[in-house]
């Protein structure tokens, strides 16, 4: 699912990222090279070279899941980025594979600085027993995991450990396509590389997101997310000014 991938990396260089770079399997590398233009392509033939990648020093955050296929081999790249300490997004493919490992992805998680994006039945494939509101799921899902939980939905929330919640209330319901949730981790990913802590850059990274499909309306599809990011933080700007 190379699409994934290229709207997260797209995504997170519109929302600030300086330099973003690609990590694709050897076998995929041509349609990333053909498709990017400003998006650095690494490819990596196997886990020592994806390793190499990943632990560039310049690295400031990685966004892992988009695209990524469900398998020991996704969840032991998983972890591999998550040991590099860096500032971290998981994302579809990278929730997905912890169905039914749950005690695998708290030891993961344990002590890093991340954040967590699932719809409400990705959170259910790892936590099937919760229940209550989303946000009630949404809490609970931080304090067990121990890190950042953006609950998607038409109203999004956003869960820290410390039993903190942020509601982006329902809007945008154009944003419900294909794609959309791919540019939010991107969008994440990029303020993260810019040093904004962590809760925040989640919260904003979701306002932005909703504020793009207000913006769009009917009819959007996810590639037209990304460029309209620069006319929405244009908007903040000026009301700042």
């Amino acid at each position: 699912m190379t699409g994934a991938a290229r709207l997260a990396a797209i995504s997170a260089q519109r929302a600030g990222s300086g330099i973003v770079a690609l990590a694709s399997e050897k076998e995929a590398e041509e349609i990333y090279f053909i498709s990017l233009t400003s998006q650095v392509v690494k490819s990596y033939k196997n886990i020592k070279e994806y390793n190499t990648i990943i632990n560039e020093p310049r690295i400031d955050s990685i966004v892992i899941g988009p695209g990524l296929d469900i398998g020991n081999k996704s969840i032991l790249k998983i972890k591999s980025a998550l040991k590099t300490n860096k500032r971290i997004v998981l994302d579809a493919g990278a929730i997905s594979c912890f169905k039914d490992k749950l005690g695998i992805l708290i030891k993961a998680l344990s002590g890093k600085d991340a954040i967590i994006t699932p719809h409400e039945g990705e959170l259910k494939s790892i936590l099937p027993n919760l229940s209550g509101s989303l946000i009630s799921k949404a809490l609970k899902a931080a304090k067990i995991l121990d890190t950042i939980v953006v609950l998607k939905g038409a109203t999004t929330v956003i869960a820290s450990p410390n039993n903190e919640a942020l509601v982006n209330p329902a809007g945008a319901k154009w944003l419900s396509t294909a794609g959309s949730g791919d540019v939010l981790a991107g969008i994440i990913g990029g303020l993260l590389s810019n040093k904004m802590k962590t809760y925040y850059a989640a919260a904003y990274g979701v306002w932005l997101h909703s504020e793009a499909g207000k913006y769009l309306g009917a009819g959007l599809i996810a590639e037209d997310i990304p460029k309209t990011l620069t006319k929405i933080l244009k908007k903040i700007e000026k009301t700042n000014i």
